[in-house]
């Protein structure tokens, strides 16, 4: 009887601990709860810098993008105007070709003004003429040719919504890091469909060319045909907002030397964390010294192909 009680005792002994200790986590989660919503926390203060995104196709033509980063979070703070710029496409360390400025300050050369020859190496060059600064980017290689050796577009057997698209690709010479796929869905009349879906648009643009349906290549190189095989879907809303299946589709097939690979996989992790190019809260791969940004040169091909059933 006296074992019972001294058993007895020592378990409540051990439950009052329990209860205390669980108290005391109890009002410390409690207390760290209000602490947290009583520390203001200072928004960081806005340091402008250039950035600057430049992109150069023989069959698209070079395309440059030039802003001001953006303010994290709700900073009531004035972003400065871009200054008076000028825009150069450099090959061996020579200017080789001018980019013109759009009502957009936007930065172009047309396909037809440039000659360029795979295997060499390409620069972009930006002045600022207002603050007498120069900003140049590392070299681009452009890689090889893309040779296609088949394609075709088969309808899904099962599922008419649906497609397969089969690429075969030739081999290279030279190290292509990255392969990048872009089916572009057209219309009855033979144009790019603009609304996918309710949530989904479509474009054509270099941005959407070169981190589409991206596949990694290991070493860069393969010495016989390399095959792609996707499971797309033909869907698509005309201009009434009605359902519609395309029939036709546009692919680009895209070759990414090493500096447009390096930064296509920064600007995944980039989106996936909600971020965005031109307000980050970590850098992503840049190949200016003095600016934030990216000078890339790719090559490119475009197959179109009827969706067969």
């Amino acid at each position: 009887m006296k074992r019972q009680n001294i058993i007895k005792t020592k378990f409540f002994r051990i439950n009052q601990c329990a209860k205390c200790m669980l108290m005391l986590i109890v009002i410390f989660l409690t207390y760290s709860c209000e602490m947290s919503r009583k520390v203001p926390l200072d928004a960081p203060i806005y340091q402008p810098q250039l950035v600057i995104q430049g992109l150069v196709s023989p069959l698209s033509g070079a395309r440059a993008i030039i802003r001001y980063n953006q303010p994290l979070g709700d900073n009531d703070v004035d972003v400065p105007q871009l200054p008076k710029m000028e825009v150069y496409l450099i090959e061996n360390g020579e200017r080789v070709a001018m980019f013109e400025q759009d009502s957009a300050d936007q930065f172009s050369i047309p396909a037809e003004n440039l000659d360029l020859s795979a295997g060499m190496d390409y620069a972009m060059e930006v002045v600022d003429l207002t603050h007498e600064r120069k900003y140049v980017s590392s070299d681009s290689r452009l890689p090889d040719p893309v040779e296609v050796q088949t394609i075709y577009a088969t309808q899904d057997s099962h599922f008419m919504d649906d497609y397969a698209l089969g690429i075969s690709l030739g081999e290279v010479e030279q190290k292509v890091e990255a392969v990048s796929v872009y089916p572009v869905l057209l219309d009855s009349m033979m144009q790019p469909v603009k609304q996918i879906s309710n949530w989904q648009t479509q474009e054509v643009n270099f941005w959407n060319k070169i981190s589409t349906r991206v596949e990694y290549t290991n070493d860069g190189l393969w010495t016989k045909e390399k095959e792609l095989l996707f499971r797309l879907s033909r869907d698509y809303l005309n201009e009434g907002g009605e359902p519609m299946l395309a029939d036709h589709v546009d692919v680009y097939i895209t070759y990414l030397p090493t500096d447009l690979t390096r930064f296509v996989r920064d600007l995944e992790e980039l989106y996936f964390s909600g971020e965005d190019i031109f307000q980050q809260v970590r850098p992503v791969y840049s190949n200016f010294d003095n600016a934030q940004g990216v000078f890339g040169v790719f090559s490119e091909t475009k197959r179109r192909l009827e969706i067969r059933r």
